[in-house]
């Protein structure tokens, strides 16, 4: 379940309605994929080889494509980031300043948690935590 925090007034929004309205006003799609039964085994793990991450891939294959057809999208890939992550602490060092993409992008959490931040119409500064199927 997500939750969006509004930085300068530290309000949150827990209802999904409320987060997909409030980030579709800043331009930014929200949606939830269901993970399947068939991948829940894979969704506890931490790191996933590549052949699972293969499986998780081929799950959605049907969305994947969609968003290809749709976005123009070309390439998709599974990145896995916990603790035995080889070289965790490079890959998450250019995460500690703000950094900005001016190209449209998609984040699926598959498990876990992830905390994006954003900032807005109106210059108004937001994160977003997301958990698996968001």
């Amino acid at each position: 379940m997500a939750f969006v925090t509004i930085q300068e007034s530290k309000k949150t929004l827990s209802g999904r309605e409320e987060i997909k309205d409030f980030l579709h006003y800043h331009g930014i799609a929200y949606e939830t994929w269901r993970v399947p039964e068939s991948l829940s085994s894979l969704a506890k793990k931490d790191l996933l080889a590549p052949e699972e991450k293969t499986q998780v891939l081929s799950a959605y294959e049907q969305q994947l494509d969609d968003l290809k057809v749709t976005k123009g999208y070309i390439e998709n890939d599974m990145v896995c980031l916990c603790p035995q992550t080889p070289q965790i602490n490079e890959l998450l060092s250019k995460f500690d300043k703000d950094h900005y993409h001016t190209d449209d992008e998609v984040r699926f959490i598959f498990s876990g948690r992830g905390i994006f931040g954003f900032q807005g119409k109106k210059q108004e500064k937001f994160t977003i935590e997301v958990t698996g199927g968001d």
